[in-house]
């Protein structure tokens, strides 16, 4: 587990300005991203700001993006190839501990997720991205309390968590 440096505790950008401002990169500059900055990210969008136990819900989360029940069934991974402080490599975000942990070094799997950041843009990235954030969800947390719904809010607690990443990108000058 690589703890991550404190981050920084608030964001001063107003939001009116952060929602203007906020838009789709696929150019980037030519700087290394600082491992702070990523600990400030990950912080403020998806770091949990409460967590507690409920008797009707059991143990629950409360964390900066929308979430069904405050289930956390979201996950957060980070492919990091240019990160000054983090080694290249595949981490899962524990947000209760503010850590990450290393999953595995940079490897053709690695390469694979670059490239298909690249697909995705439809070849529009004039470089790799110094991280790539991926997300996947724990159905076993969501499913029990809502057997009907718990994929749907899966869809909708993700496209959550990706719009708090821009804005939060956004607010601290990265995106």
């Amino acid at each position: 587990m690589t703890p991550l440096p404190a981050p920084c505790r608030s964001l001063t950008a107003p939001v009116g300005a952060v929602l203007a401002a906020r838009r789709s990169v696929r150019v980037y500059g030519d700087r290394i991203l600082q491992v702070d900055e990523l600990s400030t990210l990950l912080h403020h969008a998806a770091g949990v700001i409460r967590s507690g136990r409920n008797d009707s819900l059991g143990d629950y989360a409360l964390r900066p993006f929308p979430g069904g029940g405050a289930r956390s069934e979201l996950e957060v991974y980070v492919v990091a190839q240019a990160v000054d402080g983090l080694a290249a490599g595949a981490y899962r975000y524990q947000p209760w501990d503010h850590a990450m942990e290393q999953l595995r070094g940079r490897d053709d799997g690695h390469a694979a997720v670059l490239r298909r950041a690249h697909d995705a843009t439809g070849g529009l990235l004039n470089a790799d991205p110094p991280v790539v954030v991926l997300i996947s969800a724990v159905l076993a947390r969501i499913i029990p309390k809502y057997p009907e719904i718990g994929t749907r809010l899966v869809y909708l607690d993700t496209g959550g968590l990706l719009q708090t990443l821009y804005l939060v990108s956004t607010a601290l000058g990265l995106a």
